[in-house]
């Protein structure tokens, strides 16, 4: 089984962008104060905002594929809130261990290793339910 890419808050985020942005280069080239206002909205600093952006949408896709080997749906909101998600999603778009998650999934290695940055807060969810 491999991952799938599936809907994230970051797809969502550039699919935003695309339309606010449809002749400028990103985030960066947007006025200051909407530009930090967008990352506010969401729960970003800008800096992280526009390297997620760089990073392109399915930054973060590895996430839902690492939640479903644990028996969590990132759609669920009684196995994650949204809040929550967004820091899950933020750390694993910029998480430096993706070719070695992706290999271990695509593998069907399931269970949350140790080098992942967000072990610790899916363990805490997944014991709660």
């Amino acid at each position: 089984m491999t991952y799938t890419e599936t809907g994230s808050m970051f797809q969502r985020v550039a699919q935003w962008l695309q339309g606010q942005l449809p002749h400028r280069g990103g985030i960066m080239d947007m006025d200051p104060y909407e530009a930090s206002r967008v990352a506010r909205e969401i729960g970003m600093t800008l800096t992280d905002l526009a390297e997620i952006e760089a990073l392109g949408p399915h930054a973060a896709d590895l996430l839902t594929h690492r939640l479903a080997t644990i028996g969590l749906d990132a759609d669920d909101p009684a196995h994650i809130n949204p809040a929550t998600l967004r820091d899950l999603q933020r750390v694993c778009a910029l998480c430096l261990s993706k070719g070695r998650c992706r290999r271990e999934l695509n593998a069907g290695e399931g269970g949350l290793p140790d080098y992942c940055p967000n072990a610790v807060t899916l363990r805490r969810i997944f014991q709660r339910h």
